[in-house]
């Protein structure tokens, strides 16, 4: 009787899609198992039916999974991608149902998709539904293998959320019914070591969490180092991870164009995070500057467009770090190159934040716990909302931010923070309206950063002022004087005066006419108009843009009528 061959199972999640600084991986090689399985299961959220994400958004994601099989192709294993199915399950390793990804991005996503406004964010039903089908999944497909080798193990990876713990959690009662030994291997998640500081002694602002951090001076975790080298998948498998990597095609996302405006032209996956850091960092030197051109608007470089390559795991933040310092030991710091390690503790911060509040990060009162809170002054208006998300609130400097999230998938942060604050404070529309909308929309979007920034604007999170306002007047004077990102976004603006682009109802019929645009029919009169708007009217800040102290460019949250 021949003995079995072992093998070791890894799970790959929808935020871990690298196979550099991989824990996983790290843990399934200490086993010295024959073979190695990665498994990765379509993630619901992904799924055009229903989808909480948009079809760009969707088909990043499917590119990011294909990259993740192409980089374990080339390390000597591969990928075998499940995804739900209502057919039925598969009867033998040969059939194990694998997923050509085309069906990840089919539905286009358009603005009447919006979000439900009565729908629970957090949703942890269907959360808590996608956990269990998917650690059920990925036990038949174990069990099937155990039939051919002796499964040593099943490594997947701690996470920081609710919805993604209620996989790991699915994931330990299905092994344990196998009697299989379940590896959760350290959250990876963070440039910040996962257990450095206890959820209890996390600190209540963002300052603080950085000093603690940088006073300690051994709070960063090390690279999980992975070999080029892995052991190959079982012949069983073989031609099931070959034939869903055959099925791929440019198919997927081939209807979305690129637009030549985006901000964010790049590659998804693995290969194209390490080229866009090479790029930003050694052939241009851009991260010399990056504090100071961080606040601009238009263009690849000025900053660094790494948000949704962390977002996804294409790459870790820790090796982001650890090619900074590479960087600085060859070239030199600065301030710049120091503000990049700043903007990934404000990152670190908010998944400490998610993993210590829990569900709260999603609700509407946010993870504060003072009843004195604005959130009754929020009101859902299907009017303004629709006006909101398809950038025709007649405001330039918001509406050219919302159109470029739509055709892109992207915007600034300094777009981000004013259209964000113009729908709480100024609109008066629930926070967690705009916190889905982004969710659909940003190729960036990661739970802990999106709903943790949501609730810093809107003041029911970790910012020590409750009424910090955006006035999207000065604003988008002080960073688009010259109107050059307004009329790149709304072209019918095109012919309007630098004096009066950021508000066009300024202008006489003549001026109108002069300018060829018909306020209420060509580009729409301002939905509203607040009294702090009106001081900045005739205000120039040419030469300024760029400017990052808060102090100068926001103001308190102005007293409602």
């Amino acid at each position: 009787m021949s003995i079995k061959k072992s093998a070791v199972v890894c799970v790959m999640q929808w935020n871990s899609l690298r196979a550099s600084d991989q824990p996983v991986l790290q843990a399934a090689l200490k086993l010295n198992s024959d073979y190695l399985v990665a498994m990765h299961v379509v993630d619901r959220q992904f799924v055009a039916a229903g989808s909480r994400a948009s079809e760009r958004r969707r088909a990043f994601y499917a590119a990011s999974v294909r990259s993740l099989q192409t980089q374990l192709v080339q390390r000597g294993t591969g990928l075998v991608v499940l995804e739900e199915s209502s057919s039925g399950s598969s009867n033998g390793l040969n059939e194990v149902r694998v997923s050509s990804v085309s069906s990840i991005s089919s539905a286009p996503a358009t603005a009447s998709s919006a979000v439900n406004p009565s729908e629970d964010t957090a949703n942890p039903s269907s959360a808590k539904s996608f956990s269990a089908s998917a650690a059920s999944l990925i036990a038949q497909k174990v069990a099937l293998l155990s039939e051919t080798c002796r499964v040593d193990a099943v490594c997947v990876e701690d996470q920081n959320t609710v919805h993604e713990l209620h996989f790991v959690d699915a994931l330990k009662k299905a092994m344990a019914k196998l009697n299989l030994k379940l590896i959760v291997t350290p959250n990876a998640q963070t440039l910040v070591k996962h257990n450095a500081i206890a959820s209890k002694y996390l600190p209540d602002t963002f300052t603080q969490f950085r000093l603690t951090v940088e006073k300690s001076g051994n709070m960063y975790r090390e690279l999980f180092q992975i070999p080029s080298k892995l052991p190959p998948l079982p012949p069983a498998l073989e031609q099931a991870a070959s034939q869903w990597h055959s099925s791929l095609s440019n198919e997927t996302g081939a209807s979305l164009e690129m637009d030549p405006r985006s901000a964010f032209p790049f590659a998804a996956g693995e290969k194209a995070a390490l080229q866009r850091i090479q790029n930003y960092f050694t052939q241009t030197h851009a991260i010399k500057t990056y504090k100071g051109t961080r606040n601009e608007l238009i263009g690849t470089q000025y900053s660094s467009k790494l948000s949704p390559f962390l977002a996804f795991g294409c790459v870790s933040a820790s090796t982001v770090h650890n090619l900074l310092q590479q960087y600085e030991a060859t070239h030199g710091g600065n301030e710049s190159t120091y503000w990049l390690l700043f903007e990934l503790l404000w990152r670190d911060y908010f998944q400490f934040i998610g993993k210590k509040y829990g569900s709260q990060l999603y609700h509407l009162r946010g993870i504060t716990t003072s009843t004195e809170r604005i959130e009754s002054t929020w009101k859902y208006n299907p009017r303004k909302f629709e006006a909101w998300i398809t950038g025709h609130t007649g405001i330039p400097f918001v509406d050219a931010n919302m159109r470029e999230l739509l055709q892109t998938g992207f915007m600034s942060n300094r777009g981000r923070q004013n259209v964000a604050s113009f729908l709480v404070r100024d609109l008066n529309l629930p926070w967690t309206l705009g916190a889905k909308w982004f969710e659909k929309h940003l190729l960036d979007h990661e739970p802990c950063s999106n709903y943790g920034n949501w609730q810093y604007v809107a003041g029911v999170g970790n910012d020590p002022r409750s009424d910090r306002y955006f006035n999207v007047i000065k604003q988008g004077k002080d960073y688009d004087p010259e109107g050059a990102y307004v009329k790149l976004w709304c072209p019918e603006l095109k012919n309007v005066p630098v004096s009066v682009i950021h508000c066009p109802w300024k202008m006489s019929f003549d001026e109108q006419k002069a300018s060829e645009v018909a306020l209420g029919v060509t580009y729409p009169l301002p939905i509203v108009e607040a009294d702090a708007w009106k001081k900045h009217y005739a205000y120039s800040t040419k030469g300024k843009v760029g400017k990052a102290n808060p102090s100068e460019t926001v103001g308190r949250r102005p007293k409602r009528k």
